[in-house]
């Protein structure tokens, strides 16, 4: 499955369970999200002294360099009212924060889930 139809169907779920109910026209509410990314290398180009690889010689020398790869994704839910074209509501969560699981469907789902949970409101509430 596509990680934006695991966000989508993720995000359908949590309004449906508010009782919000997606229609075809006459709409209050428009969801937008987005998943924010990016990729980086981090090295340590610092020496390890206590390698046994270790060693002063230029010719040979062994700088021990350690790579590690970096993702960062952040993933960004905002609500709109439509009438007004005002922002109503907007929550994000650093993915590195979730809960690693085997399935990222799962973790999208368990991460739409801890956004939603700080918007209290639901269908024909009041303000």
């Amino acid at each position: 499955m596509r990680i934006a139809n695991a966000i989508q169907n993720s995000i359908k779920m949590e309004m449906k369970n508010r009782g919000y109910i997606q229609g075809s026209g006459g709409a209050d509410l428009q969801l937008h999200y987005d998943l924010i990314s990016s990729y980086s290398d981090n090295f340590n180009n610092n020496p390890n002294r206590n390698s046994r690889f270790f060693n002063n010689d230029p010719f040979f020398y062994n700088n021990n360099w350690q790579s590690t790869d970096v993702y960062k994704s952040v993933l960004l839910i905002e609500l709109y009212d439509i009438k007004k074209k005002k922002l109503v509501w907007q929550a994000s969560m650093d993915l590195s924060h979730a809960r690693r699981e085997k399935r990222r469907e799962i973790m999208i789902a368990r991460a739409v889930e801890r956004i939603f949970s700080t918007y209290q409101k639901t269908a024909n509430q009041n303000n």
